[in-house]
């Protein structure tokens, strides 16, 4: 989007460009032999990245050029992801960049239009925190909100593009993402590129990157390596200081998980499993921390016979045939089956893509069972703390954890994530990573089959599991292990 510089437009002109939008005319770059440009450069040529994105790459002359000769001299051969949602500029990028192997283009917009902000926040915004943007008249501000949200609607451009882009090339986080597309998504956009090694904002002094770059000043897993607020509308670069320098891949076995996992945390932990299915990972779970406490929670009937019989005579595992969930009481569960046995794959929602994905599967039926908040039933059990939760509660993880406060004080998280929507409403993968993250949970290890991605399905993966731990668990594994 052309940038706040400032002089403005009367609002009734904006009428009249929505059918020939500004959005397509082909601007000048900005971001060009200055300092910025210059420490993009840099950062392309010499970090250990394997990916950069560019949002808004306009037509490929100024912040683009600075990644592609960087990149061109980086040893590591990183690739570079240009989103533009302009047609004609992207048409432009792609062209001047068409003999560069290492650089795509996407004609997309990053968010989808229902994450655009409200005339009303944009207002707020304009009239109570003084930045650039207050130079300019709120009328004016609002015609370009305007005319961005128009601009997708009519040219229809794929919406979700930092989605896509993470889909279609299998990435959790971005080695160098800039954030300098429109002036109102650059909030949204945080959320999906939270997690990069490295961030770089455009325009802090207004509504784009102000609260992106007041965020980062307080995070403590960033820190603010370059930043000059009178570069045009100001910028600043961010690298975070996590110790766990890469996401790591588990092969998918409960041992080899566990395994993993036991260094972050003490010997006795408290440890929540949230759908035991037929007992054998709680068994796992009891026999690797002998000196901790397992409470499994399963709410079929014959599956939690199934895991009191297989662990009956292990005193540190106590079993709940219930369901935890984000409210008290009694809720309907969608029971599943396989070959005319109760499957692993029912829910507390209804199947949708389940149906698809994997048609082996049925939904012959429905049961009433009990649920209970995490915080409600550790109140009635006397448990104060919780180290571990391991989680395989079919697409409702993360509308229990939303409603617990106890949860946010674990060690480590280990939960299913699902790609698609399998079940109806269900928050996704990017939801739970985005939660995590803006709680201070740190994705460090992953289990995505690669034979899950199916090519009727576009080449997504269907699920899998990702686990978080918190940054103290870190902290006190790298101590323990130089004691």
């Amino acid at each position: 989007m052309f940038k706040i510089l400032f002089s403005c437009v009367p609002l009734f002109f904006f009428s009249s460009l929505l059918s020939t939008s500004q959005l397509d005319l082909i601007i000048p770059p900005e971001i060009k032999n200055d300092a910025f440009y210059q420490t993009i450069y840099r950062l392309a040529r010499t970090e250990n990245v394997d990916t950069v994105l560019e949002i808004g790459s306009s037509s490929g002359d100024g912040s683009t050029e600075a990644f592609v000769l960087g990149l061109l001299e980086n040893q590591f051969h990183p690739t570079l992801f240009c989103m533009e949602v302009s047609k004609p500029r992207f048409e432009a990028l792609q062209a001047r960049w068409r003999e560069a192997p290492f650089v795509k283009c996407y004609n997309v917009s990053s968010i989808p239009i229902e994450s655009f902000p409200s005339k009303e926040e944009v207002a707020a915004f304009h009239k109570n925190i003084p930045t650039n943007l207050s130079l300019c008249d709120l009328g004016c501000v609002l015609g370009w909100l305007e005319q961005d949200i128009q601009y997708i609607k009519t040219s229809e451009v794929p919406q979700k593009g930092i989605e896509i882009i993470k889909t279609d090339n299998h990435i959790e986080n971005f080695g160098i993402v800039l954030i300098d597309g429109s002036e109102f998504t650059g909030e949204a956009e945080f959320q999906w590129i939270y997690g990069a090694k490295f961030i770089l904002l455009d325009d802090i002094n207004t509504f784009k990157n102000y609260a992106n770059y007041q965020k980062l000043l307080q995070d403590k897993d960033y820190e603010l390596l370059e930043m000059d607020i009178n570069l045009r509308n100001g910028y600043a670069i961010f690298k975070r200081k996590s110790c766990v320098s890469s996401i790591h891949q588990l092969d998918g076995s409960t041992q080899k998980v566990l395994q993993f996992i036991k260094p972050f945390l003490p010997d006795n932990p408290v440890i929540i499993e949230a759908g035991s299915y037929n007992g054998e990972d709680t068994l796992q779970l009891a026999q690797f921390w002998p000196e901790g406490k397992v409470f499994a929670f399963e709410p079929v009937p014959e599956l939690m016979e199934q895991t009191k019989r297989k662990t009956c005579f292990y005193p540190n595992i106590s079993c709940f045939q219930k369901a935890l969930s984000d409210r008290n009481g009694i809720a309907t569960f969608y029971l599943s089956e396989w070959g005319g046995k109760v499957a692993g794959s029912s829910s507390l929602l209804p199947p949708k893509e389940h149906l698809n994905c994997d048609p082996s599967v049925s939904f012959p039926g429905v049961l009433k069972i009990e649920t209970t908040t995490l915080d409600e039933w550790a109140k009635h059990q006397n448990v104060e703390n919780i180290d571990f939760l391991w989680l395989d509660m079919q697409g409702y993880e993360l509308n229990m954890l939303k409603e617990s406060k106890l949860a946010l004080n674990a060690s480590v998280i280990y939960t299913e994530v699902e790609f698609l929507e399998a079940y109806e409403g269900q928050y996704l993968y990017e939801d739970i990573t985005s939660w995590m993250h803006s709680n201070g949970f740190q994705l460090i290890a992953t289990d995505f089959d690669e034979t899950q991605i199916d090519q009727e399905m576009q080449n997504r993966r269907y699920w899998g599991n990702a686990l978080f731990i918190k940054p103290q668990s870190i902290s006190n594994l790298a101590l323990r292990s130089s004691l």
